[in-house]
């Protein structure tokens, strides 16, 4: 240490855990060196120690525990925001020019588009399997396929429906480049220009971006960063026949990553098909419970096809694939002619390689991913 005199000593020291503990290096509840071990590792006076540790005491960073030691201070939580509160009128959306202001400076990887650090993904699994679908099956490479997509991949996809209870087949199921192709081609199959689509607030700026390209209007429901959108604002909002459909994440929201009662889904469900407006769900984070079960999507509870359910494998397999997928209830066939429309088809080899991996490694990585996502929990 370069301080010459005690104060300077016990600051740098405490400055030094300081740091540690703010670049993740002691984590919240990790025991640190006992005073004695610290004096020797940093070769100081225990009282230079004794006054460090007071010091981050002070600050809220460490504390102590009797006859054990100091440990780091779990953080008590952050207060909940307030529910939302926009306005009651629906609105068109302009944010397109903002948003491509800001990607001129900033880093494509942000917090804003929810996805895990890149060493949590399979790379070394994916790049087996991709050499293992060009091996034997090298006919992907000189064959547009199925716009609907490969039937092994659907076959997966309906397989690991049955965990939440859904019982489709395989031609229930569209596969699509990413969510957000999923949630496009929903919004075209449903609404209009100049409809009004109701959405949660806050939301995704990725949704407030196809709004504003399909040229709909947005009408913000108030949201709960607990229990999600409010079911009351909405039974309101949709009295009159003035929302044409809604698009909402029941399951861990973003940005606030609510999760909406299976009760509230039920009804929300149940009400949205008695007054005949489809609801569009996007179900991409479902995957990424913490408890034993997965939360139901609205999908479950849907017995009339008035559902549209999106989901997609960027988040959980891997962002670079781009394999998505939609289930479009009634608005099936109308899907499988937009589709065709926007891209004709989902790369048939990326889909191979998420259909190896879904039969043969996925269960194991979602877990370990589940696990670091809860760590700080």
């Amino acid at each position: 240490m370069n301080a010459t005199t005690p104060t300077l000593l016990y600051q740098h020291l405490a400055d030094d855990v300081a740091s540690m503990i703010a670049s993740g290096t002691l984590r919240p509840g990790d025991k640190l060196p006992s005073l004695r071990e610290m004096r020797t590792r940093r070769q100081v006076s225990l009282t230079t120690v004794t006054e460090a540790f007071r010091v981050l005491e002070d600050r809220g960073l460490i504390e102590a525990r009797p006859q054990s030691g100091f440990y780091v201070r779990r953080r008590p939580p952050l207060p909940l925001p307030a529910q939302s509160s926009p306005s009651p009128e629906p609105s068109l959306v302009s944010v397109n020019a903002l948003l491509w202001r800001y990607m001129r400076i900033a880093h494509a990887g942000t917090f804003g588009c929810a996805v895990p650090a890149a060493e949590l993904f399979p790379g070394a699994q994916l790049q087996k399997l991709t050499s293992e679908a060009l091996r034997r099956h090298s006919h992907l490479l000189s064959d547009y396929g199925k716009p609907a997509g490969l039937d092994s991949l659907r076959r997966q996809i309906a397989r690991r429906a049955l965990g939440w209870g859904g019982r489709l087949a395989v031609d229930d199921i569209i596969v699509t480049n990413g969510c957000i192709e999923a949630l496009s081609l929903c919004l075209r199959a449903v609404a209009q220009a100049g409809d009004v689509v109701a959405i949660e607030s806050p939301t995704y700026f990725g949704v407030l971006q196809l709004l504003e390209s399909h040229g709909v209007k947005a009408l913000e429901i108030p949201t709960h960063p607990v229990s999600g959108v409010s079911l009351e604002a909405l039974e309101l909002a949709t009295r009159h026949g003035q929302v044409k459909a809604c698009l909402l994440t029941p399951n861990f929201s973003n940005p606030l990553g609510s999760l909406m009662p299976e009760a509230n889904k039920r009804a929300l469900v149940e009400m949205l098909a008695e007054r005949n407006i489809p609801l569009i769900e996007d179900d991409i984070y479902g995957e990424f419970h913490f408890g034993r079960e997965r939360p139901l999507p609205a999908k479950a509870f849907d017995t009339c096809g008035n559902v549209l359910y999106c989901s997609s494998f960027t988040k959980m397999i891997s962002p670079g694939l781009r394999v998505g997928w939609v289930c479009g209830g009634r608005y099936q066939a109308k899907l499988e002619v937009l589709k065709y429309i926007n891209s004709f088809t989902t790369p048939a080899l990326m889909q191979q390689v998420v259909a190896q991996f879904l039969e043969s490694g996925f269960d194991r990585h979602i877990r370990r991913l589940r696990r670091s996502g809860g760590a700080g929990n």
